[in-house]
């Protein structure tokens, strides 16, 4: 499941201008570029706005701009104040035409992930609606200024860039990488053309005539801007934005369907050679009833009582406690019930959606928490949140805002296991984890943001192999949730997603109902018996504790996961 990553220095016999290009495997994404002074190029050619691009080309007209909204939709600025959409009914598109009749000269239109958007145009006219305020005030500053307004962006995460005058910018949010670039480029005196952002967090900037930077954005996207600059001067490269797919004024419902009913066991045995044990105490979750799986039963031998974690969920706990002085004990967990499969769609537009409950404040306070592994309130963790723009925008909803924080992870993230990196902190600080970690990083960027995630701890529904011993892969997986008002929780699979080219679209909101979730989040808190309570880690097993003499040395600890399931 590991993914590729890396990074490598072009330079061109162009006016031996520098081009840099980092990614880790960056998202496919549709893309339009404009070079020279109609050329163009588009990865996919049944893109909407290519008859349209062709038809200004034929008529020997200069492309200004493309654009595409978060609705899907897209503008083309050309020859002065000539405008193409597929829907003059975006209020982009109403201020453009409002504006045809005068002698004005577009530059640019760019819209924010949230629906806004900002129209530039002559010296330094300019209009828009729900920008970041920052971003308004700029524009506000350079126009009064008596300044020239050239281009404008916005990151998929809310940030913004202004590139104004010769070389003078403003910008927010855009990542510590492309914010160097703008800045070292406009200290060398070069002139700042353009930039755009790409949906997985890439970027590029047009410099002088025909150089670029460019980091994270897709391979062919940048052979593409290498291949122009060899003959000519590549001077914009518009991406549609990933969450096109969750249109604003759609209405998303989770379709839940039976995928399969499953009894499963796992039988563990644990010998202490050196200990003369009096008592364990051994603890088993019982596997709670969730969205994705219901009608659960769990039973657990030795003979258990069932206990209540000391925590704010209170989950149930199986506790056997065997007294006969024995010092090797065997366990069998023993899970039934019916796993769910869970898929987003869009409604019909007019048809209503099943009315989903909210949270009450205190779920949303316990699932927006500080926690072992969602160390939200580090100095690491917030600068990198803020470095890379992963913070919600005015009026971003909590579907669009998790699919781009999501793709984000997939693309910025290589598999790891085993892994010393379980926090939201190491995780984001060394790019790489397991299926905990990186469910870990999302939760947390969840969380920061205000948004209800948690963690589901278990194993996938299928056997263990034959012969699997402790410390080889025992099907252990971690999946992740979030809630989104109106549309209830939310399933996504972030270590899955690595090994799909598509894995951000894939792995977000659609769950084969193939998982078992042993434990509902982290932060149980049991009776250890031996020092009091103890937090214990999201349990994918059991977890004991035993009194008596002598040390654990040489303690062995086998288990064995097998599942019998009939597909409905």
């Amino acid at each position: 499941m590991n993914t590729a990553s890396g990074s490598a220095r072009w330079r061109t016999v162009i006016g031996l201008v520098f081009a840099i290009f980092t990614m880790a495997t960056p998202a496919p994404a549709t893309w339009i570029e404009l070079h020279d002074f109609n050329g163009w190029w588009a990865d996919d050619m049944q893109i909407g706005a290519v008859p349209k691009i062709k038809e200004v080309v034929g008529k020997k007209m200069k492309l200004s701009d493309v654009a595409f909204a978060p609705s899907g939709d897209w503008v083309l600025l050309f020859g002065g104040n000539g405008c193409w959409t597929s829907n003059v009914g975006l209020p982009a598109c109403q201020k453009i035409i409002g504006l045809q009749s005068g002698a004005h000269t577009f530059k640019c239109v760019a819209f924010t992930p949230g629906g806004g958007w900002v129209l530039l145009y002559d010296q330094n006219g300019y209009a828009f609606e729900n920008i970041p305020p920052e971003a308004q005030k700029a524009l506000e500053r350079v126009a009064a200024a008596g300044g020239t307004l050239k281009w404008m962006a916005f990151t998929p995460n809310g940030g913004w860039c202004l590139l104004h005058g010769k070389n003078g910018y403003e910008a927010r949010g855009v990542g510590e990488e492309c914010f160097q670039k703008i800045k070292e480029t406009a200290a060398q005196g070069s002139t700042l053309e353009t930039v755009s952002f790409a949906p997985a967090g890439g970027w590029t900037l047009f410099f002088d005539k025909g150089g670029f930077f460019a980091g994270g954005i897709p391979k062919a996207a940048f052979n593409r801007l290498v291949e122009v600059q060899k003959t000519g001067a590549p001077r914009f490269i518009a991406f549609a934005s990933a969450a096109a797919q969750f249109d604003p004024k759609a209405t998303y419902v989770l379709e839940m369907k039976p995928a399969r009913y499953i009894h499963a066991t796992l039988s563990t045995g644990i010998a202490l050679p050196n200990g003369q044990v009096d008592e364990w105490f051994l603890y088993a979750p019982e596997a709670p009833n969730l969205p994705g799986q219901r009608e659960m039963k769990t039973t657990f031998e030795p003979a258990a009582q069932v206990v209540r974690d000391e925590s704010p969920l209170k989950r149930p706990f199986m506790l056997a406690r065997v007294t006969d002085r024995r010092k090797e004990v065997q366990t069998m967990l023993t899970i039934d019930g019916t796993l769910y499969s869970r898929q987003l769609r869009s409604l019909p537009q007019g048809q209503s959606a099943p009315e989903v409950k909210d949270l009450s404040p205190e779920q949303v306070q316990h699932f927006t928490r500080v926690s072992p592994t969602s160390d939200i309130e580090t100095p690491t963790f917030r600068e990198w949140m803020r470095n890379n723009g992963l913070t919600r925008a005015a009026g971003e909803s909590d579907l669009v805002f998790a699919h781009r924080v999501f793709a984000f992870i997939k693309h910025h993230n290589t598999y790891q296991w085993p892994t010393e990196n379980h926090t939201a902190t190491q995780v984001c600080t060394t790019g790489q984890s397991d299926c905990g970690g990186l469910s870990a990083l999302f939760t947390g960027v969840m969380r920061a943001n205000g948004i209800p995630a948690r963690l589901l701890g278990g194993r996938w529904a299928s056997s263990q192999k034959p012969g699997n011993k402790t410390g080889d892969y025992g099907n252990w997986h971690v999946k992740a949730e979030f809630f989104a008002r109106g549309v209830g929780w939310v399933p996504v699979d972030g270590s899955s997603a690595l090994a799909d080219p598509n894995g951000e679209n894939t792995f977000f909101g659609n769950d084969r109902g193939d998982h078992v979730a042993f434990m509902l989040d982290e932060d149980a808190v049991v009776n250890s018996f031996i020092t009091g309570p103890q937090k214990v880690p999201l349990l994918q097993g059991i977890i004991y504790w035993w009194r008596g003499k002598g040390n654990g040395k040489d303690t062995r600890f086998d288990e064995l996961w097998t599942v019998q399931q009939e597909k409905l």
